[in-house]
């Protein structure tokens, strides 16, 4: 497996730090070897795994860089996606969230993470009513 999946693996397993560290080691690669869509990709991990650390400054910034790579690659699904989630990670800072991952159980230990592709997905539909 390449980086790139084993960071998005990690981030369904809820290892946030794990993930983040593979989804940079990624990107390097991908960069390095001009594959746009891949390196978009593994930002977008990067951002969400930024924005379950509450590093929101920094998961803005990846989001936002991850999205002009995508507008680039002439993707249209993810710019839709990285959006919603952007605005979600923005929420932490305004106070303005419901909830903010990783949600713990009634035990009070972490739940297992959903999917990047399905947190963007949440992260749509919520920022849409």
């Amino acid at each position: 497996l390449c980086d790139l999946d084993q960071a998005e693996m990690y981030l369904e397993l809820n290892l946030i730090e794990e993930g983040a560290d593979l989804a940079q080691k990624a990107f390097l690669s991908f960069e390095l070897l001009q594959m746009g869509y891949e390196a978009a990709k593994a930002l977008a991990f990067r951002a969400i795994a930024l924005s379950h650390e509450e590093r929101v400054e920094a998961a803005l910034e990846s989001f936002r860089d991850a999205r002009r790579r995508f507008v680039r690659e002439k993707n249209h699904v993810w710019p839709a996606l990285i959006d919603g989630r952007a605005n979600w990670a923005s929420s932490i800072t305004s106070g303005r969230i419901r909830g903010s991952p990783p949600e713990k159980s009634r035990a009070g230990t972490p739940k297992r993470a959903k999917s990047p592709i399905m947190v963007l997905a949440s992260a749509v539909v919520n920022s849409l009513g």
